[in-house]
This record gives C-alpha cells, sequence and structure tokens, in this order.
C-alpha cells in the first residue's frame, strides 16, 4: 500500500459496481433515492433517471441496472457514496479494498463515482500494464 508501481505499469483507479441493490434481466428497476429530488433525468447524477408517480411532476433519481454481458444479475449504480457496498475490518484487512485495518472505522473510503456514463464505487487503486503495453502470458 502507498508504493509505486514497477516499471511499465501505472497506478490504475479500481471502480466497481458494487451497491446494496442487486438487479437482473427479469428485474431492471434500482430502487429511488429518497434524498434525490428530481423532475427530470438531467437532474440526476451519473447517468440515473427520475422515477415519478403518475400525474406528479417531481419524483426521486435512481442508478442503472448494470448486468455483465452474459450474465442475468447484475447490480444498480451509484447516485451518491451511501450507494456503494461498505466493508468491514476483519482480520486487520477491509473486506472489500483489501487495505490494512484496525478497525470498521479505517475501511470508510469507499465512494462513487462517474465510470463509464453511468456511477460505479471507486474501491481502491492498482498497478496495470502502461498506455500502450499489455500483459502477455510467458510460456
Amino acid at each position: 500500500m502507498g508504493q509505486s508501481c514497477p516499471r511499465g505499469y501505472s497506478c490504475q483507479d479500481v471502480i466497481v459496481v458494487l451497491t446494496q441493490w442487486a438487479c437482473s434481466v427479469a428485474n431492471p428497476t434500482c430502487p429511488t433515492n429518497p434524498s434525490l429530488p428530481c423532475s427530470a433525468d438531467t437532474d440526476c447524477k451519473r447517468g440515473g433517471t427520475c422515477v415519478k408517480s403518475a400525474g406528479l411532476p417531481t419524483g426521486f433519481c435512481a442508478g442503472q441496472c448494470d448486468i455483465a454481458e452474459g450474465d442475468s444479475q447484475g447490480f444498480c449504480s451509484c447516485q451518491v457514496d451511501e450507494d456503494c457496498a461498505t466493508e468491514t475490518c476483519t482480520m486487520g484487512e477491509c473486506s472489500i479494498s483489501r487495505r490494512a485495518c484496525v478497525t470498521d472505522g479505517d475501511c470508510k473510503s469507499i465512494r462513487c463515482v462517474d465510470a463509464q456514463g453511468g456511477g460505479g464505487c471507486l474501491i481502491g487503486q492498482n498497478c496495470a500494464p502502461a498506455d500502450g503495453l499489455s500483459c502477455v502470458e510467458v510460456k
């Protein structure tokens, strides 16, 4: 943690759609957030949609159902930090980011960020091949 990447690699953000709400092909609806009122989709952050009850001029923002190709289930994208999954400190390691920890308070760094037209949860950073380079399997 806090170390530089080896030559040919650069530090990249690790962003995942990992909220507390699951969705599926059969039920792609994501819950609305009562703290995010809206009158149109443009009022919502990170590609969210404005969900209104019939006949009402205002509603509340909801994330997008993000399902990987070939999967039948996925997760709703985040709109705000509180939408991201929470992690706990278990045996000296945060349950999602794998950061070293002593208490659960050390594991509260996951936040919602813009990611490919929606909201994703930034869980940390990792070394990845620098621009123009790729990993090859050595046989």
